[in-house]
């Protein structure tokens, strides 16, 4: 799973042995022994860190998916589920088809389809805060991003081999000499000495802020027109810059297409951020047999399964 799976794999922790039990309970939610059996060919053949992976999978199932329908109005789409349940399916035909992986790893369909319901519910909660403009998300920084691709910067450069350079060129700039004449004396870059074309003279010409190395994009945006600033470190190397013309839409006029594009951008960290809080909230009633629910040192702030030999490993929240 992607995103979802780092995200796993920062909080799955241990359990242990299976065996007739009494229910776990998320929110009052039951989980039973048959759930979680469904999800290996073997459950004997697991070891405490699969056990837990298993037990907190089904646990985030069943938090996210009834707190994303009660507290945002997000249900999931069985339609989707199919979708991200088919691609899964397709990665393992690349490693020898499904039934011949889930067999190697002792799991089932069932889990991969568990698997599919997460990320779909990862998505459409992620899209739901995004474009709901929830509380953590970031209106400035999305337009921020838009512009990146959709404006259009028109751009001097001096590529600087080092940064005391930058205070000679600027002093010469100050002092009135033509742009050109500069760079061809300071910059580095192997086209400044072109009579004409891109990076003649350190005229680099007209694109969007993205079309430049990392660094310079979004100098670009934010460097005062026609004013030497820098020295800019970029991808490529040190710079003085110039921006001598810049047009960009205007926020109010693209803003639906702002938030969409963020949907991408910031919906799969609104995400993380809304998981932690569910986790940190949700009521879970662990069955004894895999260990306990609770936080220790390398989770923190975030709850997950706790096998029964680091039950003393618990952090206190109240001391």
């Amino acid at each position: 799973m992607k995103g979802l799976g780092v995200f796993l794999a920062l909080i799955v922790l241990s359990a242990s042995c299976a065996g007739e039990s009494d229910p776990t309970t998320v929110d009052g939610i039951e989980t039973t022994s048959d759930d979680f059996a469904a999800l290996h060919i073997d459950v004997d053949d697991l070891d405490e860190d699969e056990r837990a992976g298993s037990m907190l999978l089904l646990i985030l199932r069943e938090a996210f998916g009834a707190r994303a329908e009660g507290d945002l109005g997000v249900a999931v789409d069985e339609a989707d589920v199919d979708a991200a349940y088919q691609e899964q399916v397709n990665r393992y035909e690349g490693r020898g088809g499904i039934d011949t992986v889930l067999e190697a790893s002792n799991q089932t369909p069932a889990r991969v389809r568990i698997e599919a319901e997460l990320d779909t519910i990862r998505d459409a909660v992620g899209a739901h805060l995004v474009r709901s403009e929830s509380a953590e998300f970031d209106l400035d920084l999305a337009y921020e991003t838009y512009l990146l691709s959709q404006a259009e910067v028109c751009v001097r450069l001096i590529q600087l081999a080092s940064g005391p350079e930058f205070d000679v060129a600027l002093s010469r700039l100050d002092a009135g000499e033509e742009f050109a004449n500069v760079a061809r004396d300071i910059s580095i870059d192997p086209f400044v000495g072109r009579e004409d074309g891109v990076g003649a003279g350190g005229d680099v010409g007209c694109s969007a802020p993205n079309a430049l190395p990392g660094g310079l994009d979004v100098a670009t945006l934010e460097a005062p027109l026609d004013e030497p600033t820098g020295p800019v470190i970029a991808d490529t190397g040190l710079y003085l810059v110039v921006v001598y013309d810049r047009t960009a839409p205007d926020l109010a006029t693209v803003r639906d297409d702002v938030v969409e594009l963020a949907v991408e951008t910031q919906g799969p960290q609104l995400f993380r951020l809304w998981a932690v809080d569910v986790l940190q909230t949700i009521d879970v009633d662990l069955d004894g047999e895999f260990g306990a629910w609770g936080m220790l040192p390398e989770t923190d702030p975030v709850p997950t399964v706790v096998a029964p030999s680091r039950i003393g490993d618990i952090i206190d929240e109240s001391s």
